[in-house]
């Protein structure tokens, strides 16, 4: 037996639904949103990641000469590197520290939009948070270290 819904429209005419319709609409609307969601987040992670990487290319490409010279003035190689390593950091990882920062400063917001959705299961939304931070950050890493050995090589 199926349970129905009755819903009233705008015009006060009120319909009568099956409550498995409802369902199917609520999860191809989430659904529709979880893809676009997780598009424009591979997009923009992609995109980031690349800018960051050319640009830390480009840096190497003006700071060889500079490492050159520290070289010839008696700088070794360990200490050369551990300049370079250090540098590398602190522009890489400055924009992370940024997002978490925001995403801590707008949480109390996203949970007053999501409630409004009747999503407020505050203690998923803390786990969803720390999830994704965790994964940006070892995408982040992963993307790190292949910038710092081409920065090397670049320098070196």
């Amino acid at each position: 037996m199926q349970e129905f819904l009755c819903c009233f429209g705008n015009t006060g005419d009120a319909t009568i639904e099956s409550k498995y319709i409802e369902h199917y609409r609520m999860m191809a609307t989430f659904g529709g949103l979880l893809f676009f969601s997780i598009a424009l987040t591979s997009i923009l992670l992609i995109e980031t990641a690349i800018s960051i990487f050319y640009k830390q290319i480009s840096e190497g490409y003006d700071d060889k000469q500079r490492f050159q010279i520290l070289k010839k003035v008696g700088m070794g190689e360990r200490e050369r590197k551990q300049t370079l390593r250090n540098q590398v950091l602190i522009v890489f990882f400055s924009p992370l520290i940024v997002s978490i920062l925001h995403i801590a400063a707008a949480f109390p917001m996203i949970t007053k939009i999501l409630a409004m959705a009747h999503m407020d299961n505050i203690p998923l939304m803390i786990g969803c948070t720390f999830v994704c931070i965790l994964l940006f950050t070892l995408f982040y890493g992963f993307v790190f270290v292949m910038t710092n050995k081409s920065y090397n090589r670049i320098v070196n």
